[in-house]
């Protein structure tokens, strides 16, 4: 059996598949998933040094806390550190305070009154209120006459409506004497 085909010639022949528009599709897919793919592991990458900002700016906040705290130390310790050489030059210098102002008290007499002292290596200044220019030699007189000081001498005088004020120098005496009782340094 012969078989003749009376179809027009386009349609005798067979139909080849168009691919495309798959072809077109596949590839838009796959740009697509790698697009996504992107920006997911963008995301995970910003989220990650987001996070790791976070810590940085935490451990910089504790570092700034310590780094405070340890300035604060640094100036505690100078400041201690200036307190121990005032202690040790006052221990150099072997100057027993509380006998010395127990000598004040025993030689100086009672319508004196004293308004400052200041000591500065091994010398004594003190700014005293009296009554009279004769308390004032007696004051003089007495602290000349006390085992720990020597060199007395009136740096200035004035008088006015309250009395006379005056100014006293002397030098301290390392190893002084002994004041009603007082031991000596």
């Amino acid at each position: 059996m012969i078989r003749i085909n009376l179809l027009p010639s386009a349609q005798r022949r067979p139909k080849k598949a168009d691919l495309t528009i798959p072809v077109i599709i596949g590839v838009a897919a796959f740009v697509l998933l790698g697009g996504i793919a992107f920006y997911g592991w963008q995301t995970y990458q910003i989220k990650k040094a987001e996070e790791q900002k976070i810590l940085l700016q935490s451990a910089l906040d504790d570092y700034s806390r310590q780094k405070a705290k340890l300035d604060e130390i640094k100036r505690n310790l100078s400041e201690l550190e200036k307190r121990l050489q005032v202690k040790d030059t006052i221990m150099k210098d072997a100057i027993d305070v509380p006998l010395l102002i127990a000598e004040l008290g025993a030689f100086i007499p009672k319508d004196v009154q004293i308004r400052s002292a200041s000591m500065q290596k091994g010398s004594l200044r003190l700014e005293i209120t009296t009554t009279s220019y004769f308390s004032a030699a007696n004051l003089l007189q007495s602290l000349e006459a006390a085992p720990s000081f020597k060199d007395v001498e009136t740096t200035s005088v004035s008088k006015g409506d309250s009395g006379v004020a005056f100014s006293v120098s002397c030098s301290l005496v390392e190893k002084g004497g002994v004041a009603d009782g007082a031991s000596s340094y």
